[in-house]
């Protein structure tokens, strides 16, 4: 049935399904990109993991030095409106003040 009113508003519950099979990846790295055509965020999500590095004290703080770059892995790209960046801002203040 359609509300009679155009403006009002009717809230129907989710359900989220299918959770128990999504793996739990790590994520350390995030990064967060304006989309220059819409009203969107692209949040990019990744690990980065420490490089691995060999030999004695010496020879591995050169290899420290001689590191141009360490890689980001790329686990997931989402894009947000705004609005929608602003609830997982208030979700995630919310959990990290509990």
């Amino acid at each position: 049935m359609v509300p009679e009113d155009p403006q009002e508003s009717v809230e129907v519950p989710l359900v989220w399904a299918g959770l128990d099979g999504l793996a739990t990846l790590t994520a350390n790295e995030f990064l967060i990109t304006p989309d220059a055509h819409d009203d969107l965020l692209h949040l990019t999500v990744g690990l980065v993991s420490p490089p691995v590095l060999m030999g004695s004290d010496d020879e591995q703080m050169q290899q420290l030095r001689d590191l141009r770059y360490v890689t980001v892995r790329g686990l997931g790209r989402f894009a947000l409106t705004r609005e929608r960046a602003q609830r997982l801002a208030d979700l995630l203040n919310e959990s990290l003040a509990r």
